[in-house]
């Protein structure tokens, strides 16, 4: 089984802002539903980052952020996961999300034919203390210019992004990804190998 520990897996509700602006419902999701976020900056001169604080709940161990990303105007974003006590190994990725170049970190992306990409990044968290899930944008100049596309956020604790579970107003638990596969038939018509 998998959990996702964001709250809203499309980052309209439930975050807390650093001089973002979220604007729900403002993009058709990979999921082909208008429930991607719209996330900008403002015109202060400070951080710009939006996140969600997932505090204790996880203790510690590997954990696995990822979400689904589209361009807007932002060329420098990063995904991280952070604490208040500086307790994480990893758990970091910057790239441009016109490029899907990675300019630094480790992580992953996933490239969709929609213009979406999901990325994820790894981190061990080794002291149980208040962590969160960022997305920051790393290129702002306190102009409000810089936008990017949200959605399907995900926090799992794991060594890799499980496939999205959707989440609303809690986290959501969900059994383990399974294939299966009818194999009666399978050689019933001669043409299958040996």
């Amino acid at each position: 089984a998998r959990t996702n520990y964001i709250a809203d897996s499309t980052l309209a509700s439930g975050v807390f802002n650093t001089n973002i602006v979220n604007t729900p419902n403002a993009i058709v999701a990979p999921d082909g539903t208008l429930s991607g976020t719209l996330i900008s900056d403002n015109t202060t001169a400070d951080s710009h980052v939006l996140q969600f604080r997932y505090a204790t709940a996880l203790g510690v161990g590997t954990e696995t952020a990822s979400v689904y990303i589209k361009a807007g105007t932002s060329s420098d974003i990063s995904l991280q996961l952070a604490d208040t006590g500086g307790t994480y190994t990893g758990g970091f990725i910057r790239l441009n999300p016109q490029t899907g170049v990675v300019i630094s970190g480790s992580g992953t992306v996933d490239r969709l034919p929609n213009g979406w990409m999901r990325i994820s990044t790894t981190s061990i968290k080794t002291v149980n203390a208040d962590a969160y899930f960022q997305i920051w944008f790393e290129d702002s100049i306190n102009d409000g210019t810089k936008t990017i596309y949200v959605w399907g956020a995900q926090l799992e604790q794991a060594s890799a992004a499980s496939s999205y579970i959707p989440t609303t107003t809690a986290a959501v638990t969900r059994n383990a990804d399974k294939l299966s596969y009818d194999t009666a038939n399978w050689y019933a018509d001669g043409k299958a190998g040996t």
